[in-house]
């Protein structure tokens, strides 16, 4: 038994050392080796490697219009440009959400104060009152106040026509679009207002805005008037004056 053990354990070894009787090379000598045989390791030969198919005459074409429209900048949107930015536009945007969360914070206070003050039932309602009165006319005076003036106004090259952005309400930027022949004097009492357009009035900084020809357009009721006819206007006047003073004497010859 251990003569029989003894003679399979060096048949064994004498096996290993004959595979392993080749020569020793890198990995990446060894792999190259065997890509370039042309029969694999059981004897069989390989499969021939089939050229790659010729693209249709059509795919090319397909596929760079595909890349080209995926790598592609996003189209230019409706030919609108920036023309204006209103100077206190962050600020009025930041004083309406202050004034906004003021307001939920007094509607969620009220049916606190209501259900866990101490004072009188008389007491809590004026207190809850006073507290909503103040939050609701406030938010609602500013959004009345602040609501002509415009964060954007932008213009289309092609054909003049105006798109004028603001705020609603609750804070989110609404866009309103007119001609220029829409552009009207605003009438009424409200302290901001520059111009009006569909039945609507906007406000906008004279003194930020660079396009001053713009501006003359959109107002033109306040362009200030030529210095060659102030002046004319001013000699008509004296011409009158002399003409008055000059009539008195000749009645007296």
């Amino acid at each position: 038994m251990a003569l029989a053990a003894l003679a399979a354990a060096a048949a064994g070894a004498a096996g290993t050392g004959g595979r392993r009787a080749a020569p020793r090379l890198g990995c990446a000598a060894w792999q190259t080796l065997q890509q370039r045989r042309p029969w694999s390791s059981s004897g069989a030969p390989a499969p021939e490697q089939q050229p790659p198919a010729a693209p249709a005459p059509g795919d090319g074409s397909a596929r760079a219009g595909a890349g080209a429209g995926a790598g592609a900048a996003p189209p230019q949107g409706d030919g609108f440009e920036l023309v204006y930015s209103g100077f206190f536009a962050a600020p009025h945007r930041r004083l309406k959400f202050a004034s906004l969360l003021n307001t939920f914070a007094s509607l969620a206070a009220a049916p606190l104060i209501l259900s866990y003050s101490s004072a009188s039932p008389i007491a809590r309602v004026a207190v809850v009152t006073s507290v909503l009165g103040f939050a609701i006319i406030t938010t609602g005076g500013l959004h009345w106040f602040t609501k002509p003036y415009v964060h954007a106004l932008s213009r289309r090259a092609a054909d003049g026509r105006l798109r004028a952005t603001g705020l609603t309400f609750f804070g989110r930027r609404v866009s309103t679009e007119f001609d220029a022949a829409e552009l009207a004097q605003p009438d009424g009492y409200h302290p901001l207002a520059s111009f009006k357009a569909r039945g609507r009035t906007y406000y906008v900084d004279r003194g930020s805005f660079a396009d001053k020809a713009l501006l003359a357009r959109l107002m033109p009721w306040e362009a200030p008037a030529p210095e060659g006819d102030s002046g004319g206007g001013a000699g008509a006047q004296q011409g009158q004056q002399q003409q008055g003073q000059q009539q008195p004497g000749q009645q007296q010859q």
